[in-house]
């Protein structure tokens, strides 16, 4: 199987999202338990603000797909690029504070954008991510995974 065989997925974990769900729950009982009836609705429509931030954020996604393009849905908008215009994938700076890293790609219009659902603290954790989306862009293929055998 090759890379162009099998679509790169790149999207927000799981548990990063439930564990974002459950703070906003678990700050909403808290808070409301302590304010007066007459009180909550500020809450209740913050509350409600974020929850619809958190609906909105889990759209952001990278989808690398098997026919040659790059579908890129950023908290701001969605982008799609052919295989064909990728000149490059590199790990950066996130962000003009220099704290934060994410895998950027520059095409060859030199058009150079983030993507957000990779933004991390750390680069080390990006290097495999920013692999796979070299090995689709290039169309080598992935190495068999290994597994040991018992015995």
């Amino acid at each position: 199987m090759t890379t162009t065989d099998a679509p790169v997925v790149l999207r927000t974990p799981g548990w990063a999202r439930l564990a974002a769900v459950a703070v906003l729950a678990s700050a909403l009982v808290v808070n409301t338990s302590a304010v007066p009836p007459e009180d909550r609705l500020f809450l209740y429509v913050l509350a409600g603000a974020l929850a619809l931030f958190l609906a909105w954020s889990a759209r952001v996604g990278v989808v690398a797909t098997a026919d040659g393009r790059l579908v890129v849905r950023n908290l701001t908008g969605t982008l799609t690029v052919p295989r064909e215009h990728v000149a490059s994938v590199e790990i950066d700076d996130a962000g003009p504070t220099g704290q934060a890293f994410a895998i950027f790609v520059r095409t060859h219009e030199d058009l150079r954008f983030r993507l957000d659902v990779t933004v991390r603290l750390f680069p080390r954790p990006l290097e495999r991510q920013a692999v796979a989306l070299r090995d689709w862009r290039d169309g080598r293929p992935q190495p068999l995974p290994w597994e040991p055998r018992e015995g």
